[in-house]
C-alpha cells in the first residue's frame, strides 16, 4: 500500500506551478510605504540644509562684523588727555573694575561703543572731545559698566543662540529684550553713580541719530531710546518717593 507523509506540507500554486505555502511566507516583503516616505525624507534634507545655509549666514556676518571692529579700534587714536583717562581709571574703581581701561577716540562712530573682552576698548567718537567733562564722565559710566558686569560673555552667548535658533522668531524677540534690559540695567548704574537722571537723558538724546555702528560693538545709543529714558525717568520718581 502507498504510504503517504503524515505531516504534509501546505502547497500553494503560483504560475502554473506548485509551491510550499511556508516558502511563501518565509519570501522577502517589499514595504508598501517606501514610496510614500520618499518626500518626507526630501523635506527633512532640504530644512537641515536650510538651517545650516542660515546658521553659516549668519556666523560669517558675525565674524565679518567682528573683524571690522577689531580693525576700527586699532585705527582709533588712543585718548592724549589725562584728565578722562584718569576720570576712566577712577570710575572703573569706583565700579570694583580693577582690569586696564584703554580709551580711544575714532571719527567713524557716531556713537560711544566698547569693544574687547581680555583688554577692553571705549571708543569715543571725535565729536565728544567738545563735551564737558562732567558729561564725559557720563559716557565713561556707561560703557565702563559694561566691562564691571562682563557683558561680552552675555553677548557673545546671545550670538551663539542667534545662529542656532535664527528660524524661530521668539529667538529674534527675546535678544532684542535682552540688549534692552542690558542697556537699562547699565543706564541705572550711571544714575546711581553719578545722581544726574536728567542729565544722562540729554546725553542719550544727544546721541540719538542714526549711528554708524558694527554688531561687534556694544553700543551706547544703539537700542530704543524712548524705553531707555522712561527708565531712568521712572528710576527717579521711584528713588523720590522712597523714604529716607
Amino acid at each position: 500500500e502507498p504510504t503517504h507523509p503524515t505531516n504534509p506540507l501546505p502547497t500553494a500554486a503560483v504560475s502554473g506551478n506548485v509551491l510550499p505555502t511556508a516558502a511563501l511566507a518565509t519570501s522577502p516583503r517589499v514595504p508598501q510605504d517606501r514610496a510614500g516616505s520618499a518626500p518626507l525624507v526630501g523635506l527633512r534634507c532640504a530644512l537641515v540644509w536650510l538651517w545650516l545655509l542660515g546658521a553659516l549666514w549668519l556666523c560669517l556676518r558675525y565674524g565679518h562684523s567682528y573683524v571690522a571692529a577689531w580693525r576700527l579700534v586699532r585705527r582709533a587714536e588712543p585718548i592724549a588727555d589725562d584728565s578722562i583717562r584718569a576720570a576712566a581709571n577712577r570710575i572703573a574703581a569706583a565700579l570694583g573694575y580693577r582690569g586696564p581701561v584703554r580709551v580711544a577716540t575714532t571719527t567713524e562712530l557716531d556713537s560711544p561703543g566698547l569693544f574687547g573682552i581680555l583688554h577692553p576698548t571705549v571708543l569715543l567718537p571725535d565729536a565728544l572731545r567738545s563735551w564737558s567733562a562732567a558729561d564725559l564722565e557720563l559716557v565713561l559710566c556707561h560703557e565702563l559698566a559694561h566691562i564691571q558686569r562682563r557683558d561680552w560673555i552675555g553677548a557673545a552667548m546671545q550670538r551663539v543662540a542667534e545662529c542656532v535658533m535664527f528660524f524661530h522668531p521668539l529667538t529674534w524677540w527675546l535678544s532684542r529684550g535682552l540688549r534692552l534690559e542690558r542697556e537699562c540695567c547699565c543706564d541705572s548704574i550711571v544714575v546711581a553713580h553719578t545722581g544726574r537722571p536728567q542729565a544722562y537723558a540729554r546725553a542719550l538724546l544727544a546721541l540719538s541719530s542714526p549711528p554708524r555702528r558694527h554688531v561687534a560693538l556694544l553700543a551706547m545709543s544703539g537700542n530704543p531710546l524712548v524705553d531707555r529714558v522712561a527708565h531712568i525717568f521712572n528710576q527717579e520718581s521711584k528713588s523720590m518717593r522712597t523714604p529716607g
